[in-house]
């Protein structure tokens, strides 16, 4: 990469940070892409230049977000823990990591689904069939369960974690996730 495409990748970095935060504390609606340059320390027409509208500003700011924490969530995987701590890994960091994107209020329902509909389903599905294959190889996933099974099951849970699940419900959620209605073996847990 030469020093043109760092200082931009660098711009765009601050870019993509600034709009989180201004929009995770005040709502889509509410920033400008003026606020979002000042706080970025870029003039607007750096912002217009890079993504021509704030609706793809977020499109690819979703994008980037979504490469991150795949990457995060690939390095759980790749780790010598056994098969349910990735997993609990993996779901605990996503409850976090998921509070930015519903954070970032009156997003309209379209931006968020032309990018869902695009790049953003095809990456995590990718992801979902290499953790469910691990989990077969593992024998930690029930063999006989399909795997578009599997991915409705890792939807519902994912699902009420986007909408914002209680923090004091999470390990609930996470027991009945991996023991379901019957609860582990061992009561007391």
């Amino acid at each position: 990469m030469d020093g043109f495409e760092q200082r931009k990748r660098k711009k765009t970095e601050q870019i993509f940070e600034a709009a989180r935060q201004l929009m995770q504390k005040y709502g889509y609606s509410k920033v400008s892409v003026n606020e979002i340059a000042e706080a970025a320390k870029v003039s607007p027409a750096t912002i217009f230049n890079y993504f021509g509208t704030k609706e793809r500003l977020f499109a690819e700011m979703l994008d980037d977000w979504t490469d991150k924490q795949i990457t995060q969530y690939e390095d759980i995987l790749a780790s010598d823990r056994p098969f349910e701590e990735k997993l609990k890994a993996i779901m605990m960091a996503e409850s976090g990591n998921l509070k930015f994107m519903y954070g970032a209020k009156s997003v309209p329902e379209a931006v968020v689904h032309a990018w869902m509909g695009n790049r953003g389903t095809d990456k995590i599905m990718r992801f979902y069939m290499k953790l469910i294959a691990l989990g077969k190889a593992e024998n930690s996933i029930w063999q006989a369960y399909s795997d578009e099974t599997l991915q409705r099951y890792f939807h519902m849970y994912l699902n009420e974690f986007h909408q914002g699940a209680d923090p004091s419900r999470m390990d609930q959620l996470l027991r009945l996730f991996f023991f379901g209605l019957s609860g582990p073996t061992n009561r007391s847990t």
